[in-house]
């Protein structure tokens, strides 16, 4: 997607998307890390936008694993769409749905979630539910990923999840913090 056409998305859908351009490949590979890739086999991604996270989780995931994307703006979710990987089921629909979405698939309990959501701009009961969606279906132990822009979230971070830990990269704009927590 063109940089000016993503740019205009993320103006129209500000606390949807909550960044003027997309994730760096620095940030993409920090968002990936914390996966274990030889042993996960569903990992859920919540808010690709234009798909830098997605392209670096399916170059890792394991031929018989699944993505499912969760990305509310229709434009953004046909782009993912066009990636063409089998393994990739993209949900044009909001986190809050994660837990029904993923019954719906027979998927009771995932490996990883990578998420982009724009937390601090987000409503406080949207965020109570996506928090409570993700602590359900996550398997002990395994990692939640959430990139953001600020601390805002840490202090709801480390009460909603009992393991909280942070890394930062200036190599992304803006510059980004990573939490990675587990249930």
């Amino acid at each position: 997607m063109h940089p000016l056409k993503f740019f205009m998305r993320s103006m129209q859908n500000w606390k949807t998307i909550g960044t003027p351009i997309p994730s760096s490949l620095v940030a993409s590979r920090k968002m990936a890390d914390p996966v274990d890739f030889g042993s996960a086999r569903i990992v859920v991604e919540l808010g690709a936008g234009s798909g830098p996270i997605t392209k670096e989780l399916l170059k890792r995931l394991h031929p018989e694993a699944r993505l499912f994307v969760f990305e509310k703006v229709e434009d953004f979710a046909n782009l993912i769409r066009g990636f063409n990987d089998q393994r990739l089921t993209v949900v044009n629909d909001s986190a809050e749905r994660l837990e029904q979405v993923l019954k719906s698939y027979g998927v009771e309990r995932v490996d990883a979630v990578v998420s982009t959501l724009p937390l601090a701009l987000m409503d406080e009961k949207v965020k109570e539910n996506i928090y409570s969606a993700i602590s359900k279906i996550l398997k002990p132990g395994s990692p939640y990923v959430q990139i953001q822009y600020s601390l805002l979230s840490r202090r709801e971070l480390k009460k909603n999840f009992s393991k909280v830990k942070l890394r930062f990269t200036i190599f992304n704009f803006p510059p980004s913090f990573f939490y990675t927590c587990r249930v």
